[in-house]
């Protein structure tokens, strides 16, 4: 994992050898991005994705991340649901 994917996980990724030969990874736990008064706070509507947000505010959908660890999305969904809101970090 690259220094700048691992600088956003609490945990190194740890690869373990199965007897079958196959190589399978613990999952990696993003790191809490903590709120802050500069946080920009919008209400979804049925458009709106994590990478699509990124690309908007950041100038890059690869910052995808910074969005999810704000608003606690682990489970690697992009989407929102219309009406929820939905907090923008500043980016640190």
């Amino acid at each position: 994992m690259s220094n700048r994917a691992q600088a956003r996980y609490t945990t190194k990724l740890v690869e373990k050898k199965l007897p079958d030969g196959r190589t399978v990874y613990q999952t990696a736990k993003p790191k809490p991005i903590s709120p802050d008064i500069d946080d920009i706070i919008i209400t979804a509507d049925e458009r709106d994705r994590s990478d699509i947000i990124a690309n908007n505010v950041f100038g890059s959908a690869m910052e995808w991340w910074r969005i999810a660890a704000a608003n606690g999305r682990v489970d690697g969904s992009l989407h929102f649901t219309p009406g929820q809101r939905i907090i923008i970090p500043r980016k640190r």
